[in-house]
């Protein structure tokens, strides 16, 4: 929504997003998610250190002091330097395991674009990146194991029978939540096809208007607020 409305203002922003949780990697996740803010660690941060144009060791080093210092960049907290200490680590796994995994690959005669392996891949970046969230989310380090030990406790039992109230949630709650996903990956599915934006552009300015004004509609009615519409709830808000 920011980049139409910065065109209407006569402003060109970059793609500051391009759908990170359907990122096959830890690497890929980065090259989509907060953009800019990577553009900027890379060019001022990364590339002076000497990049990937120095010893292996001297590598890794330059790409956990990066993500140590995005860390650091969120906040001067434990949290965000275990948060980004985490990504540097996955970066390094990454890195370390590409040549064994596509000899192995490669031996097993696994296709990697295949629809199964894609999808694995995106379900397990996607729990990594959940993992490292704990820690950049909770106000403190002993906040955070709390979530994850509650996290381990939560069996799969409790999920079945509808007693979500572990996870802040109830049936339907949760109910909403998996439509709303599988929704998600509806549209991502259509649009990277058949692009909407391209398609809606074609369209009457009447046809537009109906389809803004729905999705401003769906906005309000499923959106959240907060208690008493406090929106300092939204984390980014103290960055």
């Amino acid at each position: 929504l920011a980049l139409p409305r910065a065109r209407m203002l006569g402003f060109d922003l970059m793609k500051n997003f391009k759908q990170p949780y359907f990122a096959t990697s830890i690497p890929d996740f980065w090259r989509r998610w907060h953009i800019s803010l990577t553009t900027w660690f890379r060019d001022y941060l990364y590339i002076p250190l000497g990049g990937n144009r120095v010893s292996k060791w001297r590598w890794y080093v330059n790409i956990m002091i990066v993500f140590l210092v995005s860390g650091f960049w969120h906040g001067a907290a434990w949290s965000f330097i275990i948060w980004g200490f985490l990504h540097g680590i996955f970066q390094m796994i990454d890195l370390w395991t590409q040549k064994s995994r596509r000899k192995m690959n490669s031996f097993m005669k696994i296709k990697e674009n295949s629809f199964d392996v894609l999808f694995f891949k995106r379900v397990w970046t996607f729990v990594l990146v959940s993992f490292a969230w704990i820690f950049f989310r909770a106000e403190t380090f002993e906040k955070a194991m709390l979530v994850i030990s509650n996290s381990i406790d939560l069996s799969f039992y409790q999920l079945l029978d509808g007693s979500m109230y572990e996870l802040g949630l109830d049936s339907k709650d949760f109910t909403l939540a998996i439509l709303l996903i599988i929704g998600l990956l509806a549209f991502w599915s259509i649009d990277k096809r058949y692009p909407i934006r391209t398609w809606l552009y074609e369209k009457h300015i009447a046809t537009r208007y109906i389809v803004y004004l729905s999705t401003i509609f769906f906005i309000l009615i499923f959106g959240y607020y907060g208690s008493e519409y406090n929106v300092d709830e939204f984390i980014y808000f103290q960055f």
